[in-house]
This record gives structure tokens, C-alpha cells and sequence, in this order.
């Protein structure tokens, strides 16, 4: 028992994050640049597999501290911002150095080629609910198994995997703008991440938090509080579920007009 409030007492010390001078949302930007532009250098250089470490792992004592301190709102809202600035980040590194984000970014070129195939054809798994449900489904049940047995370490790697090849794919789809006028771009833009891909973040976020606290409260000697994990996973539970319906009734779309906009030869 001495050995484990040992090493209890060092967890706490190094997450004790809210005496820093910077608010953590700002540390979370700054983190998040800083080892994914490390990350993309190991991943080219030496292998991907280190580009997803460094693009994901340095934020968890951010996030996790949020947890000691039972502010599980805020752990959700630094997850959001680094969701969002790990997205722009390797979209505009893809944008400068394709060939290089190719070589950096695991299964990147591969999703791209398949989303490029269904952009110009409508074949492919994007447009095909018998083919896309059962894989988000699955995904969904990955992603949460990992976070469960993991305090949501895993569960990050998980999330980074996945927005890491999606943002290469917006990356180059950016890049192959047909004409390059404002309403174009413009256009392209708002269709590159598409609304059920942005609402599925939100859900595995949601799902993410409910499924860090038990072990995070275990760690830090709090009480589970089983309603406030109940709600988080309820509702992220929603918005996976939304993130089907939405997709279902609107990809089509989506495929119609970037058909039209992006050169996918």
C-alpha cells in the first residue's frame, strides 16, 4: 500500500498542471504543435508509427489531469482543441509537403486513394451503408474497450490514428482544387471534413471522457460517479448514431459536388 501511494503522490505531482502561468487550453496548441512537427520528422525519417505517437501521446497528462481534478468538462473541451489543431496542422503540412506527409502519416495515401476513387465513381465505402455501418460500429466498440482498459491513453492513439489519415486526405483534396477561385475553395473547404465526420469526433470525445473516468478515479482515489458517466456516454452514444444517419442521408451529396470541384486523377 506505501509503494502504491508512492507512486500515486509522483502521478499527482506531475499532473498538477494548474499552477501553470499558460491557460491549458494554449499549452494543449502549443504541445500539440511542437511533437507533431517532431513526430512528422521521425515518422519520415525513422517511421510513421512515431509520427502518431508524438502527435497524440505528449497531451494525455494534459487531459488526464482534468480527471484528478473531476473537471471532466474541461477534459472534453482540451480534447476538442487538440482535435482541431492536430486537423489543421498536418492538413497544412500535407498541403507544403505532400510527398513527405505521404511517408509520415500511416494508412494516409491509402484512404486517400479510396476517398479519390468514391469522389469520382460513388463506389466505395463512404457511400455504402452496408459497408460503412458495420466498420463505425466496430470502431465505436474498439475505441471504447481501448479507453476502458487504458484510462484513455489507447483510445487517443486510436482517435489520432484515424484523424491523422483523414486529415492527410483533406490535406490533398485541398490541393486539387480544380479552380482555384475564392467561392471554390471556399466550397471545398466546408465539404473537406464533413458535418458526420465532425459529429463522430464529438462522440467518440464524449464516449472518451465517460470511459476515462473509472480508471482515472481509481488512480486518483475519487469516487465513480456513475451519472455523470452514464450522460457522457449517452450522449456520445447520440451522436455516433447521428453521425450514421447523417452520413447516410448526405454523402451523396457531398460526392456529387466534390465530383465537380476537386481533380481526382
Amino acid at each position: 500500500m506505501k509503494e502504491k501511494g508512492i507512486i500515486s503522490r509522483l502521478i499527482n505531482n506531475i499532473l498538477d498542471l494548474e499552477s501553470t502561468r499558460l491557460p491549458l487550453w494554449l499549452l494543449i496548441i502549443i504541445v500539440s504543435i511542437l511533437f507533431t512537427s517532431l513526430g512528422f520528422l521521425l515518422g519520415i525519417y525513422v517511421h510513421p508509427l512515431l509520427m502518431l505517437l508524438f502527435s497524440s501521446v505528449p497531451i494525455y497528462p494534459i487531459y488526464l489531469s482534468q480527471f484528478k481534478a473531476q473537471k471532466y468538462r474541461k477534459a472534453m473541451i482540451l480534447m476538442v482543441v487538440w482535435a482541431i489543431t492536430i486537423s489543421f496542422y498536418i492538413i497544412l503540412l500535407t498541403m507544403v509537403f505532400p510527398s513527405l506527409a505521404s511517408k509520415a502519416v500511416i494508412s494516409g495515401s491509402s484512404y486517400q486513394e479510396e476517398m479519390f476513387l468514391w469522389i469520382a465513381t460513388g463506389v466505395g465505402r463512404e457511400g455504402d451503408p452496408s459497408a460503412f455501418i458495420p466498420e463505425q460500429l466496430i470502431n465505436a466498440a474498439v475505441f471504447t474497450t481501448l479507453s476502458l482498459a487504458s484510462g484513455g491513453i489507447l483510445a487517443t492513439l486510436f482517435g489520432a490514428y484515424q484523424m491523422n489519415y483523414m486529415n492527410y486526405y483533406v490535406g490533398v483534396l485541398l490541393s486539387q482544387v480544380l479552380k482555384s477561385t475564392p467561392n471554390n475553395l471556399f466550397t471545398v473547404v466546408l465539404l473537406s471534413w464533413p458535418i458526420y465526420a465532425i459529429i463522430r469526433v464529438a462522440g467518440f470525445v464524449l464516449i472518451g471522457v465517460a470511459t476515462t473516468i473509472p480508471l482515472a478515479n481509481i488512480l486518483f482515489y475519487r469516487k465513480v460517479e456513475l451519472k455523470t458517466i452514464i450522460r457522457f456516454l449517452l450522449v456520445g452514444t447520440i451522436f455516433i448514431v447521428a453521425d450514421i444517419v447523417v452520413k447516410i442521408l448526405v454523402a451523396p451529396f457531398y460526392q456529387d459536388l466534390l465530383q465537380t470541384l476537386v481533380n481526382t486523377v
